[in-house]
């Protein structure tokens, strides 16, 4: 799968440390490893599971998902 540029704060739990980070965050390269669908359609646009191997520049590496 291909790389992806997120924003840390889209793949963080909890509403203010999202915030936070939405307003602050630092962008970071991260890896498609794995996509699924969750089944539920909105607005007949399927829901997708996106799994993430991030690679932030002054940190270690970590999984994250995002739903979309």
């Amino acid at each position: 799968m291909g790389f992806a540029f997120w924003r840390i704060g889209k793949m963080m739990k909890g509403a203010k440390a999202n915030k936070a980070l939405q307003s602050s965050g630092v962008p970071a390269p991260a890896q498609v490893t794995a996509i699924q669908d969750t089944g539920v359609t909105l607005n007949d646009n399927p829901q997708m599971v996106i799994q993430l191997a991030v690679h932030p520049p002054d940190g270690p590496s970590y999984a994250a998902q995002v739903v979309s």
